[in-house]
């Protein structure tokens, strides 16, 4: 990154005051988090992100299909399923996402997290899924073959930081690994989720490349990690039930119609909020007949897990309709045979070569990142690329650079003491120099979309801290849009996000980027900082159009909670992209520095091209006063001229190829004079332009820069 030296963020690092205050923000918040984890009760008091979904229109019409089928499997078969003799058998493969040890849990305790399930959902005599329910005849058993038809035993594990999850981020998670839904239970073992949840699930009929449940793995299993007061296992029966297609006791409140308002079950009576306490009792509505209390023992809410034992026969007729009309390829005696249902378990397994790659499309000298993806136990890897540097690795999680254009071959072994596995995949990394991948004029609105659409650029692309897609119910022009939560950040901690590629044609040489911010101060001396800025060489080195700080970026009040900025909160902003007329495969990016503030918004980027007409553009106005001297110079060069509207000026000074070398606003001081002091080793040697853009008007001066 190359930033001159008078383009340093103009705010100062907070005062010794600040950094107390934003240090027992930070300490207050880690407390609550301890709190939270340390007690069983607090740990379900937030329990699932299942509601979350239903912020999304695309979900409630989803959801409304399956009602429409449960509904009619309902009305079709009158059967008591309590009584059925059938019995529903589901492969489950586990992914675990860890970083640490303590994350990548044992076998045993992923075996006793099946061994829970189980005894729910069959309601096995002397266990404590052994309540006032009634048996699903429903099974669950770890597969024993891969969908390559492997032998496995069931379990997949994946070093990555997105063990430490972001809600939004499970489309990334289940890239990583995933088996096909139509087979096999995909459940995801991570170490946090943000927001602090322990675990969701996705409805049927969603999108299968994501269909699966994700649990924390401090609540998953009642051995290792889960062998903790207060944890049965029931946070993964609950959302196998969502899986499976049942809401909330209180999904809905009470509604008008038991069956087919709340959670459209019958015999569950309505429910017009979660519970938390196992000793509580309330009835809550009194729309059912007859009017029963609220069934505080079920599955579906949000009780302790020792308190939970109950699915109620219309829970479990729903869940067969879904077994039966949408999850009908995954019980079926084909599938047991071929996810290895009726052979015995094998423990000596020999491990299969997979990986996994962030990025696999990159420019010369950029980094690629590989994952060993382990089925089965891996002891030991060994990575070859040939022509990357370094070319061997034996780390799980290596990352390889490529200095040349090119196709490169990846070639990975894993070991351990039962045998070993190779995999070479041809042309899997591409090495290419950018070419644009968007015309002119471009716009991004976010709009109608899960995540941060690919073709952006990330930095990072995992972690807490990164740019993130938004939704919320904030005015028309903003419902989504993109943000940076920066009231929970580290203080300097930095997120960049990369607009695609764009060619810039020399007959736009009016070019101009705008997009809308939102953001707001923790405290009134506290401020992030956001810079602009473009590169032409792929990414490798970085020069900045424009930076905004403190008044320049608030839209709003300091704020002392987490920032959603309202309707009228937002600001629109515009930067001249002029000096990058002519000028192929330009990449922009907003950077932000966090600096102790708030949540940060932005929508609505645009990048288009005006007509010269917009702008009256001169060499020199002898009514505005503009001038640069001495020229040449060779120590200091002055640039003045006066503003007849007081506003900021923008002053620019570029190399003849166009690069940036210096960007400053100058702000009027007395009657509107405009100056800047600027000392020439700051600048390259040779002839340069100054441009100074004051009331809506450029003016320029080509100078020439001497050697000392």
């Amino acid at each position: 990154m190359i930033i001159p030296p008078d383009c340093r963020p103009r705010t100062p690092r907070p005062t010794a005051r600040c950094k107390v205050k934003n240090m027992c923000r930070t300490f207050l918040c880690g407390l609550l988090l301890v709190m939270l984890l340390l007690s069983a009760r607090a740990v379900h008091a937030q329990e699932c992100g299942f509601d979350e979904g239903f912020r999304r229109a695309e979900h409630v019409r989803r959801a409304a299909r399956l009602d429409a089928i449960a509904a009619d499997y309902r009305a079709r078969s009158s059967a008591d399923v309590t009584a059925s003799e059938r019995v529903y058998r589901i492969p489950v493969v586990v992914h675990v996402v860890y970083m640490s040890e303590l994350e990548n849990i044992s076998r045993q305790q992923i075996q006793s997290q099946i061994d829970v399930l189980n005894e729910d959902y069959r309601r096995i005599v002397d266990t404590p899924g052994f309540g006032k329910g009634f048996d699903t005849h429903i099974e669950f058993f770890l597969a024993r073959r891969d969908p390559a038809g492997q032998p496995c035993d069931g379990v997949v594990r994946i070093k990555s930081p997105l063990t430490d999850l972001n809600f939004t981020d499970h489309a990334q998670l289940t890239r990583l690994s995933h088996w096909d839904p139509a087979r096999y239970l995909n459940i995801y073992v991570v170490h946090t989720i943000t927001p602090l949840i322990s675990g969701y699930a996705t409805f049927p009929l969603g999108v299968p490349e994501e269909d699966g449940l994700v649990v924390r793995h401090a609540l998953f299993g009642r051995s290792g990690t889960g062998d903790r007061p207060g944890v049965e296992g029931r946070i993964c029966t609950h959302e196998v039930g969502h899986w499976l297609g049942l809401y909330h006791t209180f999904h809905d409140g009470c509604g008008e119609d038991p069956c087919n308002d709340g959670d459209r079950v019958c015999d569950t009576p309505p429910a017009a909020n979660p519970h938390l306490n196992c000793d509580e009792s309330d009835n809550s509505c009194h729309n059912d007949f007859p009017d029963l209390d609220d069934q505080l023992e079920n599955y579906m809410d949000y009780l302790p897990d020792e308190c939970k034992n109950v699915f109620t026969p219309g829970q479990i007729k729903r869940m067969h309709a879904v077994l039966s009309q949408v999850r009908s390829h995954i019980w079926t005696e084909e599938n047991l045979r071929r996810s290895g249902y009726y052979e015995s378990e094998n423990t000596l397994l020999a491990p299969h070569a997979a990986l996994h790659a962030d990025v696999r499309t990159v420019c010369p000298g950029r980094p690629v990142c590989l994952t060993v993806v382990e089925h089965n136990a891996v002891a030991a890897v060994h990575w070859r690329i040939p022509g990357a540097v370094p070319e061997t690795s034996t780390d799980l999680t290596p990352c390889f650079t490529f200095p040349g254009e090119g196709l490169y071959d990846v070639e990975l072994a894993v070991y351990n003491q039962f045998g070993a596995d190779t995999l070479r995949v041809q042309d899997f990394v591409v090495v290419q120099l950018p070419t644009a991948q968007r015309g002119l004029p471009f716009y991004a609105n976010f709009n109608n979309i899960d995540e941060i659409p690919a073709d952006f650029g990330l930095e990072p692309r995992t972690g807490r801290y990164r740019w993130l897609h938004h939704s919320f119910d904030r005015g028309l022009d903003h419902r989504e849009c993109i943000w940076l939560n920066n009231y929970n950040a580290q203080f300097g901690s930095e997120a960049s996000l990369v607009v695609p590629a764009i060619d810039i044609k020399p007959e736009f040489s009016r070019a101009e980027l705008s997009f809308d911010c939102a953001n707001a101060s923790s405290f009134e001396d506290l401020s992030d900082t956001l810079f602009i800025e473009y590169s032409g060489d792929c990414g490798r080195t970085w020069y900045i159009l424009d930076q905004m700080s403190g008044p320049e970026i608030w839209t709003a009040a300091p704020n002392s909670i987490s920032f959603l900025p309202t309707a009228s909160e937002w600001r629109h902003h515009k930067v001249s992209l002029n000096i990058l007329a002519g000028r192929q495969a330009v990449q922009l990016r907003f950077r932000c520095v966090a600096g102790g503030a708030n949540n940060l918004f932005v929508d609505n980027i645009a990048i288009e091209t005006l007509h010269l007409t917009d702008v009256d553009l001169w060499a020199s106005a002898p009514e505005n006063g503009f001038s640069v001297y001495p020229n040449p110079a060779l120590d200091i060069l002055h640039v003045e001229a006066r503003s007849t509207s007081g506003a900021p000026a923008d002053l620019r000074i570029c190399d003849l190829a166009g690069r940036e070398l210096i960007h400053r606003n100058l702000t009027p001081v007395a009657e509107g004079r405009l100056h800047a002091e600027l000392h020439t080793d700051q600048i390259h040697t040779g002839i340069v332009v100054v441009l100074l853009e004051a009331d809506g008007r450029v003016h320029y001066r080509v100078v020439e820069i001497q050697s000392k």
